[in-house]
């Protein structure tokens, strides 16, 4: 199973990115966008340490916490989500 996680987590990437995109659009409270956002960044960080990138589920957790924490998301929040979105990317493509 650990050579499908690389194609697990590529799929995971395109649907955080897609989140990020409909986050980055939105007005208003954001909370919709937001969450989904949170729901794959959840998940991947479930995921990767099983299947030994623990950066992944590291990056992850920091994420989900942020989230957690944030009572309005503004362009702060948006920039530091981008942020940890950036950095799952740079590990999968670093391996």
């Amino acid at each position: 199973m650990g050579d499908q996680y690389l194609d697990w987590v590529q799929e995971d990437l395109g649907k955080i990115d897609a989140a990020f995109v409909a986050l980055k659009a939105a007005t208003g409270d954001r909370a919709q966008e937001v969450d989904a956002v949170f729901q794959v960044s959840h998940d991947m960080k479930g995921q990767g340490g099983s299947f030994g990138y623990d950066l992944i589920t590291a990056i992850g957790n920091q994420l989900c916490r942020m989230i957690e924490k944030v009572d309005t998301v503004g362009d702060a929040e948006v920039n530091a989500i981008e942020v940890h979105i950036g950095a799952m990317k740079l590990v999968i493509a670093q391996k």
